[in-house]
């Protein structure tokens, strides 16, 4: 009888912290406490109610976001909170404001990987399905919306990057 002792990790992927958001940033003011609009770097503060919006562009070849990672990362999944914003809390629960949700997007890598993913027409964080790259950039384009509003920007609350560092 052969008997192994091996570590295991708690988890295989982790949630990606060091990462830079550029972004058109939005700019309107849609609460009292916020001045100024609201930053590409909302998206990854867990905050629904310090909301991002995507203003409406007329050029689909744009990247509506790109994640700049410090080091080769191995991204294994993205998380997205998408067509609203948290607007009020109060007895009855949960206020929230609704926009144009993302339907599909393109992922392309610096290396020139592309992808679809699709995502889903409902409230909170959803994990598309993905396949796994190993970049130092992923650029997301948008390619189809859900239509709340023919006139309203797209919505993405929160962004979650998950998976590791390479070595």
């Amino acid at each position: 009888i052969l008997f192994m002792l091996n570590y295991k990790p708690h988890c295989s992927f982790q949630e990606i912290s060091k990462v830079t958001i550029r972004a058109a940033e939005e700019t309107r003011k849609l609460e009292s406490d916020v001045h100024g609009g609201y930053s590409a770097a909302n998206l990854s503060d867990k905050d629904i109610r310090t909301a991002w919006l995507a203003p409406v562009s007329g050029n689909d070849r744009d990247p509506i976001l790109i994640l700049d990672f410090e080091q080769p990362t191995i991204v294994t999944a993205l998380g997205f909170a998408v067509g609203y914003q948290k607007s009020v809390d109060d007895k009855i629960g949960d206020r929230f404001r609704a926009f144009n949700k993302p339907k599909s997007l393109y992922l392309q890598t610096r290396e020139g990987y592309r992808q679809r993913i699709e995502l889903e027409d409902l409230k909170g964080v959803q994990y598309p399905v993905m396949k796994t790259v190993e970049t130092t950039e992923i650029q997301i384009y948008l390619d189809s919306e859900y239509v709340v509003n023919p006139a309203s920007d797209i919505a993405i609350s929160e962004l979650r990057i998950l998976g590791l560092f390479a070595k």
